[in-house]
């Protein structure tokens, strides 16, 4: 008997130990749950001395990093670059000139990648540069247009986007251009990895937005025309995209949506307005995180907005309707937050900004 009791008093407590296993098991985290904070500490830097914009920029650490766009030191003697460099205590210049530059990517300090356009007539053809170290090495095609962005799983698997749709890729010996499907300006490119990269653009005309979406073998339109708010209106293009995964993708324009494909909706940002509610709104311009939890949204007249895992925020000491500002650009590493532009008196502009 006393053995039988035991038996039913080991297997009671099996059970109980099963049950609450079982409870603890199944609580679901979410991981937009943890949340960091708001609380940025800003450093503001104007360069230039007129005419000076910047359009992109990328780093290794927040003591090396490169802007490039176009940024006049001085008009006598004339001193200009399209490429300046942060190296924790000031922006230098650097020397390299040819075309304009408006995108940047990298995957070292010696394996820097720009690109832009080169003008012959009044007209803008593809530019591709590399910095190894030691020298800019210097790609043209005529036969293509102006790039716009640049992206890479590797510096033997590129991808620069641009105007009429063009897509180049380097293997890490040649560049040859891949078939996007669209004549539409891509503006943006972003990738999780050598299967799922995604570019963004708009139809400078109509207003049309396309993603694109790039799975290893080809490219395919995941969007096109805009995505439908309110079910009655098709609106917008796509300036920027960013995510950390294929489920959760940010995209920017003059609103900013939050999905994947098939499935969109309105973030729930303060800033987000309906269609008939558009006059006074600034444009965002890009979009970049380091987190689910650290999410960064820049735009004209200087607008920022932070995603810290439970609320949106708008940082109103910097943004003003009446400012002819304009930031671009956002490149993050860790706590900190680089922002670049150029401000109503026509200097380059940068916001460095440290997570407290």
């Amino acid at each position: 008997m006393k053995k039988n009791s035991l038996w039913v008093l080991a297997f009671m407590l099996l059970a109980l130990l099963n049950v609450n296993c079982k409870k603890e098991n199944s609580v679901s985290v979410n991981p937009e749950a943890d949340t960091t904070s708001h609380n940025f500490t800003w450093q503001v830097d104007t360069i230039g001395v007129w005419q000076c914009f910047l359009e992109n920029i990328w780093g290794t650490d927040i003591n090396n990093v490169y802007a490039v766009g176009f940024v006049n030191f001085s008009l006598n003697p004339y001193i200009a670059t399209n490429i300046i460099h942060w190296d924790g205590v000031s922006w230098k210049r650097i020397d390299y000139l040819e075309g304009t530059l408006c995108g940047i990517y990298g995957f070292g300090e010696n394996d820097i990648w720009a690109v832009g356009f080169y003008s012959v007539d009044m007209n803008a053809y593809s530019l591709i540069a590399h910095w190894d170290g030691k020298t800019w090495t210097t790609w043209k095609f005529s036969q293509y247009n102006q790039l716009l962005a640049i992206w890479g799983s590797s510096s033997t698997n590129l991808f620069a986007v641009g105007w009429n749709g063009v897509i180049l890729h380097y293997d890490g010996n040649t560049w040859t251009k891949q078939n996007s499907g669209t004549n539409f300006a891509l503006r943006d490119i972003w990738g999780f990895d050598r299967k799922h990269i995604y570019a963004v653009g708009d139809h400078e005309s109509t207003g049309e937005g396309v993603v694109l979406q790039y799975d290893g073998l080809s490219w395919q339109t995941i969007v096109k025309g805009g995505i439908n708010p309110d079910s009655t209106t098709l609106y917008g293009g796509f300036v920027s995209a960013w995510g950390y995964s294929a489920d959760k993708l940010y995209l920017v324009d003059a609103l900013c949506y939050e999905g994947k494909a098939g499935n969109w909706k309105l973030s729930n940002i303060p800033y987000n307005a309906p269609i008939e509610n558009m006059t006074g709104l600034s444009m965002m311009n890009c979009v970049r995180g380091t987190a689910t939890n650290n999410v960064f949204i820049c735009g004209d007249r200087e607008l920022i907005i932070h995603w810290n895992g439970s609320s949106w925020h708008i940082y109103n000491q910097f943004y003003s309707k009446a400012n002819q500002s304009s930031l671009r650009k956002i490149w993050m590493k860790d706590k900190s937050v680089f922002i670049i532009g150029y401000n109503g008196a026509t200097q380059a502009l940068i916001y460095r900004g440290t997570q407290q």
